[in-house]
């Protein structure tokens, strides 16, 4: 499939799209296409994920509260809509700003390193955290520098890039580590965020190619999908 091709090869080395493939009557397949690779690989990691746990005997965490649980239209919309438009707006809309991507990129890497030091290195994390203060002031007056001796900033941008993007993925799928209760996994933790990382990572291709409404409506599209699943396998059970 040509468009999973080149998506392997954009995360194989992430850019920052200059100019957006303009939208056509082939672009819905294209998007469908994407997903539907997405569910593939989404699957296959469930399916790993859960071999990989019994055979090491992993303690999974519980989810704090079920989706499914006393469900109303509100909630349906909420999840369905309003939290892929702010999601989106949050971890991606940046990604496709060239300021964004100078200015934006450092604090969610602070962040992502923060969570990263809360999750799995508690005994550190003050210390974490003051080298990761240490180090965005460090990235403003490189940047600085970078930007003054620069002839074209665009250049600057793209070599910032591949760290912002991956940045934006990996806070994506750390911040849903709130979805579950506290416990003693350690770095088993990641593996339940993992749909998470390969979400942001194809949310933020699409982004960047066809813009933030395609990524928006690939979102919506999938947790309405997720959400009509769980439903109807509750009624059949």
């Amino acid at each position: 499939m040509r468009e999973f091709q080149e998506f392997i090869h954009y995360i194989s080395r992430p850019h920052f799209f200059r100019f957006k493939e303009r939208w056509s009557q082939k672009t819905p397949v294209v998007l469908a296409k994407l997903l539907l690779a997405k569910l593939l690989l989404t699957i296959v990691i469930f399916v790993l994920t859960a071999l990989v746990f019994d055979v090491f005997e992993v303690v999974e965490l519980n989810r704090k509260s079920s989706l499914f649980e006393s469900l109303t239209i509100k909630k349906l919309l909420l999840i369905s809509v309003l939290v892929p438009l702010f999601e989106e707006f949050v971890f991606r809309y940046w990604l496709i700003k060239s300021w964004g991507v100078l200015y934006v990129f450092p604090i969610f890497l602070f962040v992502a390193g923060w969570v990263c030091s809360r999750y799995f290195l508690t005994d550190f994390e003050a210390v974490t955290f003051g080298g990761l203060l240490l180090s965005l002031i460090f990235y403003f007056f490189v940047l600085r520098r970078a930007l003054s001796n620069s002839s074209s900033p665009i250049i600057v941008v793209q070599r910032v890039f591949p760290f912002a993007f991956w940045s934006s993925v990996a806070l994506f799928a750390l911040m849903h580590l709130s979805n579950y209760a506290e416990g003693e996994m350690g770095l088993w933790a990641v593996l339940l965020v993992l749909p998470q990382l390969i979400g942001g990572t194809f949310y933020g291709y699409i982004c960047g190619r066809y813009g933030f409404l395609a990524a928006f409506s690939c979102h919506a599209v999938w947790n309405a999908s997720l959400m009509i699943l769980g439903l109807v396998v509750l009624q059949l059970k």
